[in-house]
């Protein structure tokens, strides 16, 4: 095997720099590069999970000896496994969610106007741009957390600089393979393979630390005593993180409950990350008020107390607490000073917020730190006073100045109120993930994101046809101008400096038109506002990304294709079976859909003149509120992990259609479909939906099958407008694959037909509806196809009156109706339905019955089905002897 030396390994992540730099196109283009190489990684990660398991459990195991031996700490252990606390899946969602980040390369920061057009010379405009643009080539050192290698190249790569990475020698193994895996993938990109480089000793990073003339920044992630020796031999700009010494401070005015919550959270969470507290200050009125319960929940968490004399004092006469003395002790100085890493906690009193204040700045480490109050008021309602709101009698400027003096005043990267400590971490901020958590005073502090991951550069560009010279502004023949550019830009492809958004009485000021429109006295004009009920923007992952990652099998493509086609054939008339949808009102549980679909798969056979396809519905309409379905929520408990349940979905159909089972949905969100569409056989509009111009014009793109259900009041006019409506071209909003706005044109729909479903609280499976539907179909021009929903409202929300649908059906059938083609039946493992669990207890839920609509039990799924069966051939036999 050949050794590469380190000049080379620098020279070679130099190079690969610049070759991209110079080689990738510009803007979106580059863009989606990086974005195909996060994809690559993330792909390989995934196929190679066992071997990753298997190189984390020797350094595991290993570590685990060299504590058992004293080598090694018990918190360096607890970062060192891969595969506990998701870690592993948080891991591979931080590089989707650095995906679909928008690239923090090539914004316009300002844009300034130098000097204008010179006629007698002929020079034109003097103009100046600041330009983000990479960093170069960084030297990533980290101790023990292996995952760490794929978050600094997640984030090295989309912000288009190149990483030399070294992690704990604890961590060989993994971290080692993590960086081969990732080499591997960019060798399959559009990107150069090395881009990203490892090494492994410490002798290699103290050469590396002398090589300015190929590494651009080093970020060291470990103990003070790294990233000291690595500030002081580094001949190159070091982006300093310090030790994780945070501190929780109770403020004389806080509220027990969420301090409380917020204080254990911020310990207990993860008491081995850099963002647990270690240090708990204590205002001296909360002695004998909040500290006490305080205490006694942190105590409940098997927290180690350490404290001083006067918080220790104040718990002799709290109940419980004597019997654990053993996790109380009274504390030293060196403990205000020391990051446990564990479930240990320094407890300090102070007087005053300022007393606070001071003693984070002397003691702490820069870090995280926490102020626990009053509760303050809401940004969307800033005239409210949250304390009045909370029986608090302080006034809205009373209430806040506290907090206003500690955020103002305590001199680290992250200063939270009323807050966990917990939530300085990148992914939480929405940045994707984070190359780590910057202390010290430079261009990035905090988590440090893509935005931390680049600098700039100021680009001046000068038009006309004369010079533009520096004595011609000293010789007074030009003069400076120095205004903002707001309108005028540069002829060659350069962004627009972002809008500066003015505070709200400025901006009516500013904009005099305004304030007729915007107000109904010139004294109290109304203020503009945005945004104003929205609680945040989390990123989606792109469509392709996820396509890219959960790829097609050969089966689950030809059963796609044979239900798509076979649906087509059953509804145009072409084909005398029945088309059945049949299955769960809403998948819950992947497992349990499953079973459901391999006995579906195993009875099919019995069925000759039917053409089966199961209901695989993650999305649900309500009519108020309710769990959504799968894919907004697939926790079940209010999370709202949509890109994992859309990952999850798709999946499952996935594994669904390759066990040979052809699948349906209801088309509810206009999104959704990016991600899942190529996935079903046949589709299905709902009752509240089928009215609406946004669903027509997604149908007409559709490529299978669609059901337009009749309206809620039963009548079917609603359904015959819409497909006649989405048989038609149209050209409407949407998103393409790589999760862009755009223009979207259809060629329509031919494949369509209407579902009736009962509504205004009668059915509508009887022959007169049938054939009044069939009638006005014919009157289209369209070739009559009705699919009878058995359940909603021709059930009665009676899950067991469907069996009265299907008789009705058969009837018909057997007397040679050819209108319907077409049932849907709701039916599940086990009958019923049953509510969602009030305290979030999964465990609790009964297999295989719905949390939506009720379900008939398979037994009776099996009997129905066998009486449409007969029915189909019954009617099939009349044909023949009437021909």
């Amino acid at each position: 095997m050949t050794v590469i030396s380190v000049p080379d390994i620098a020279a070679r992540a130099k190079a690969a720099f610049d070759t991209a730099q110079a080689t990738l196109p510009a803007g979106q283009a580059a863009d989606d590069a990086r974005n195909e190489a996060l994809s690559l990684i993330r792909r390989k990660l995934v196929e190679s999970e066992p071997d990753v398991k298997a190189a984390n459990a020797k350094d595991v195991a290993a570590a685990k000896e060299a504590v058992s031996a004293g080598k090694l700490s018990p918190q360096l252990l607890a970062r060192l496994d891969l595969f506990v606390k998701n870690k592993w899946n948080d891991m591979l969602e931080g590089i989707s969610s650095v995906a679909a980040l928008e690239s923090p390369l090539d914004k316009c920061l300002w844009a300034k106007r130098l000097a204008a057009p010179h006629r007698e010379s002929g020079a034109g405009e003097l103009d100046l741009y600041r330009l983000t643009c990479p960093i170069g080539v960084l030297l990533c050192i980290f101790e023990a957390r292996p995952e760490v290698v794929v978050n600094i190249a997640t984030l090295a790569l989309k912000s288009g600089n190149a990483a030399i990475l070294k992690g704990g020698k604890e961590s060989t193994h993994t971290s080692t393979l993590l960086a081969r895996l990732v080499s591997e993938a960019l060798s399959e990109s559009k990107l150069p393979a090395d881009l990203i480089q490892s090494v492994e000793s410490r002798e290699q990073v103290a050469e590396l630390l002398t090589e300015d003339k190929y590494v651009d920044l080093v970020i060291p992630r470990g103990s003070n005593e790294l990233v000291r020796s690595i500030q002081r031999d580094a001949r190159m700009p070091v982006m300093g993180h310090a030790d994780g010494l945070c501190a929780a401070y109770v403020h004389s005015d806080a509220v027990e409950e969420s301090t409380i919550k917020g204080v254990v959270d911020s310990k207990i969470d993860y008491p081995a990350a850099c963002n647990a507290v270690e240090t708990l200050l204590v205002h001296r009125s909360q002695l004998t008020k909040l500290w006490p319960a305080l205490a006694t929940a942190l105590l409940d968490a098997n927290v180690e107390l350490r404290c001083d004399p006067e918080s220790l004092e104040a718990l002799d006469k709290v109940p419980g607490i004597a019997p654990r003395a053993q996790q109380v002790k009274v504390a030293v100085p060196g403990d205000f000073y020391t990051e446990f890493l564990d479930l240990k906690l320094a407890v300090k009193t102070v007087s005053t917020v300022q007393e606070a204040i001071e003693h984070i700045n002397t003691h702490g480490s820069h870090h995280t730190d926490a102020i626990f109050c009053s509760p303050l008021a809401s940004p969307s309602n800033p005239t409210t006073s949250a304390a009045a709101v909370n029986g608090h009698s302080s006034t809205q400027t009373q209430e806040h100045e506290a907090a206003s003096q500690f955020t103002r005043a305590v001199s680290s990267a992250n200063v939270f109120v009323n807050c966990s400590t917990r939530f300085a971490d990148g992914f939480r901020f929405g940045l994707g993930t984070e190359v780590g958590i910057s202390t010290g005073k430079t261009h990035a502090r905090g988590p440090v994101g893509l935005e931390g991951l680049v600098i700039y550069k100021y680009v001046a560009r000068a038009s006309g046809s004369g010079p533009h010279t520096a004595s011609s502004f000293s010789d007074r023949t030009r003069s400076f101008a120095h205004s903002a550019l707001e309108q005028e830009y540069p002829a060659f492809d350069l962004p627009r400096p972002p809008a500066q958004t003015a505070p709200n009485n400025a901006a009516v000021n500013a904009a005099p038109h305004l304030t007729d429109s915007l107000s109904k006295s010139s004294s109290e004009p109304y203020l503009y506002s945005q945004d104003v009920h929205v609680a945040g923007y989390e990123p989606l992952i792109p469509p392709t990304l996820l396509l890219h990652e959960t790829p097609l099998t050969e089966e689950a493509r030809r059963t796609i294709a044979r239900g798509r086609g076979e649906a087509s054939a059953v509804i145009s008339g072409k084909d005398d079976r029945l088309l059945v949808v049949v299955g769960p009102c809403s998948i819950h549980s992947p497992e349990e859909a499953l079973d459901y679909a391999k006995r579906l798969k195993d009875a099919m056979p019995q069925w000759p003149g039917l053409v089966v396809v199961m209901r695989a519905y993650f999305e649900k309409p309500r009519t108020t509120v309710g769990w959504k379905g799968l894919i907004n929520d697939p926790d079940i408990n209010g999370s709202f992990q949509i890109n994992r349940g859309l990952k999850i979905a798709r999946q499952l159909l996935i594994e669904l259609t390759s066990r040979g089972v052809p699948v349906a949905c209801e088309v509810l969100d206009t999104i959704s479909p990016q991600y899942t569409s190529d996935l079903y056989s046949w589709g299905a509009i709902g009752a509240r939906t089928t009215e609406s111009q946004l669903h027509r014009e997604l149908v007409s793109g559709l490529s299978m099958p669609i059901g337009f259900k009749n309206g809620t009041d039963g009548g079917p006019q609603v359904a015959l407008d819409a497909i006649r409506a989405s048989a038609q071209p149209h050209a409407f909003m949407g998103v393409t694959a790589q999760g862009l706005a755009a223009i979207v044109r259809t060629t329509g729909n031919a494949d369509l037909h209407i579902i009736h479903r009962g509504g205004g609280g009668k059915t509508n499976y009887d022959a007169a509806a049938i054939r009044k539907s069939a009638d006005a179909m014919s009157a289209q021009g369209r070739q009559p196809s009705i699919m009878v929903d058995c359940s909603h409202g021709n059930s009665q929300k009676d899950h067991r009156k469907q069996a009265l649908g299907v008789q009705a059906i058969c009837e018909q059938l057997q007397a040679g109706e050819r209108a319907i083609t077409g049932v849907m039946i709701e039916s599940n493992l086990g009958e019923g339905n049953q509510k969602m669990p009030a305290n979030g207890d999964l465990s609790s839920l009964k297999r295989g019955v719905s949390l939506t609509d009720a379900c008939i039990d398979w037994d009776t799924t099996v009997k129905l089905l066998q009486q449409l069966n007969e029915a189909v051939l019954a009617r099939r036999k009349l044909s023949k002897a009437s021909s």
